[in-house]
């Protein structure tokens, strides 16, 4: 059942104000946890390795990657995996 509230022209622009605030934090807060995906050179920096064996690595399905455009990106959260499943062996 809808109510009918009486309010100043006040009061309703500071109700409508606090309720956009309130969305528009709500889209703010997913995008902290945001992490770019890394670019090969610093794929092969962060496993120590060179840049044709992060591409035969590629190659050969053991570590996930991505291409932008003619570059080619690999998720942190893909590289973390490759690292714990490696560790695991």
């Amino acid at each position: 059942m809808n109510r009918v509230i009486q309010c100043s022209e006040d009061e309703l622009l500071a109700l409508i104000r606090r309720a956009i605030k309130e969305e528009l934090d709500n889209f703010k807060t997913p995008a902290n946890n945001f992490v770019p995906p890394l670019t090969k050179k610093e794929a092969c920096k962060f496993l120590g390795v060179s840049i044709p064996v992060l591409d035969n690595l590629i190659k050969t399905n053991q570590l996930k990657a991505f291409n932008i455009g003619k570059s080619v990106r690999i998720k942190q959260s893909d590289m973390d995996l490759f690292i714990q499943n490696k560790a695991s062996l």
